[in-house]
């Protein structure tokens, strides 16, 4: 998990773990260190943190007292086709339901596009 994290905070690809200089670095601290191939980092390793995380998010988010805030970036829509912005609508709504579902109570929605939603 320690080299997952420093991978992704580092914002490295995950094939460092397989150039000689970074096995050289990390065997000379640890000689005994078993270092996961690129395919285990960005596979498995990264599949259960990110099972962990989502877990650990869920459960934070059902205790909330006052309620999650969900954020959304604007959508535009260029290309005048009005039932873009209706989907979009569409799924917030599915989102909302799923979080009611999980019993995650919802505080405040913020979004910079209330125009866009409007002229639906």
């Amino acid at each position: 998990k320690l080299v997952l994290n420093a991978t992704i905070e580092n914002g490295w690809s995950f094939n460092w773990v397989e150039k000689e200089s970074s096995i050289a670095m990390l065997k000379f601290k640890n000689p005994n260190l078993v270092i996961p191939s690129r395919h285990t980092l960005g596979g498995r390793i990264l599949k259960d943190a990110t099972q962990e995380l989502h877990s650990e998010l869920i459960t934070k988010a059902t205790h909330d007292i006052v309620g999650v805030s969900l954020a959304f970036d604007g959508i535009q829509d260029i290309s005048a086709e009005l039932d873009r912005t209706t989907n979009v609508i569409s799924k917030i709504e599915v989102f909302l339901e799923d979080l009611k579902t999980q019993q995650i109570k919802v505080g405040t929605i913020i979004s910079d596009s209330a125009s866009t939603y409007a002229a639906a």
